[in-house]
């Protein structure tokens, strides 16, 4: 069943057509004939980007819902039994999928049944009968269907009887000829170069989410922040950030971030994001805020007492307002 989602409400999410989200698909369920990608999309980095612009282009030509096929948990995550670290979670790729020009998000749960289904059963009960596919545009090494054996041939070689149309685009490389892909940011990401993933992302790494109420130490000692709950499996690495923040006003706002388990304060492994504005004093609590990550300032540490905290503290600020009186905002 289709649904509109709205929860970003026009401060984060500035797109005004309508958004359609789908979870579990479900033979009864009604689609519009639609342009597809398929994929996981994590980061929905700059190689990701040319295969919408295309899927987007496409679409208008032609009078299709430009979609995106999504499954939860990625497949690598099922077969290995491992938890993967990712680079967005579910509400930032949602965003971005929509500034992209993404009108249809269809997220399916990624088990057993799923993992059994033939290349050729996919194509024809899936895509074409069931989510009315009439384009589908994926990366030249896209692979699919039980034991991986469906591919772009696959995908041509059925649909060129059954109305429905393949593109396959290049994968695209940076100035190095070296892959742009979402594993390759991920080990960017938990190196803490957050400058070498940015420019492969193609915009500032950032996390969004509701600011929550925390202990209040921050005011405390001269430093409130804003707190917002991060998921485990989050692949950048922990420490301190430039970092400038979005949602509470019509421009951005510099700050400095901490993100982390709070080892000197706290002790139960919970993972948040805890930002100092260098400039402003707003109440922020339930609002959805995004924070960009700009430059990493140092590692995560634990000190000994509130004291050294607050002197650690204090070099942040000061280092954050010379990055950003250097290269402006």
């Amino acid at each position: 069943m289709n649904y509109l989602f709205d929860s970003y409400k026009s401060k984060l999410l500035t797109v005004k057509e309508k958004l359609y989200i789908s979870r579990h698909i479900k033979p009864n369920d009604k689609f519009k004939p639609c342009a597809i990608t398929i994929g996981n999309f994590d980061g929905i980095h700059l190689g990701h980007k040319k295969i919408l612009a295309c899927l987007c282009n496409e679409a208008r030509n032609r009078g299709l819902l430009p979609s995106i096929l999504t499954f939860y948990p990625h497949p690598k995550e099922y077969f290995s039994g491992q938890k993967q670290k990712n680079i967005c979670g579910i509400r930032d790729k949602i965003s971005i999928l929509a500034q992209q020009g993404i009108r249809q998000i269809i997220i399916n749960k990624f088990n057993k049944e799923t993992a059994k289904i033939s290349a050729e059963s996919f194509i024809k009960d899936y895509l074409i009968n069931i989510l009315k596919v009439r384009l589908v545009i994926v990366g030249e090494d896209f692979r699919f269907g039980y034991n991986r054996t469906g591919d772009i041939n696959t995908l041509k070689k059925i649909g060129l009887n059954s109305g429905l149309e393949t593109i396959s685009i290049e994968m695209l490389k940076d100035k190095e000829y070296c892959n742009i892909s979402s594993s390759r940011i991920r080990s960017i990401l938990t190196k803490g170069n957050i400058g070498s993933a940015n420019k492969l992302l193609g915009r500032n790494f950032s996390i969004s989410g509701h600011v929550i109420h925390g202990n209040k130490i921050g005011r405390t000692i001269g430093f409130p922040t804003m707190n917002l709950k991060i998921q485990q499996d989050c692949a950048v690495s922990t420490g301190v950030y430039a970092v400038l923040v979005h949602g509470l006003k019509n421009e951005s706002l510099p700050g400095v971030a901490f993100l982390g388990t709070r080892k000197t304060l706290e002790n139960n492994g919970q993972m948040l994001l805890e930002t100092y504005l260098l400039d402003e004093k707003v109440n922020a609590y339930g609002e959805i805020i995004s924070v960009d990550l700009i430059m990493k300032l140092r590692d995560e540490e634990k000190f000994t007492n509130i004291s050294t905290l607050v002197k650690a503290i204090e070099r942040d600020v000061q280092n954050a307002r010379y990055y950003f009186l250097k290269y402006g905002l």
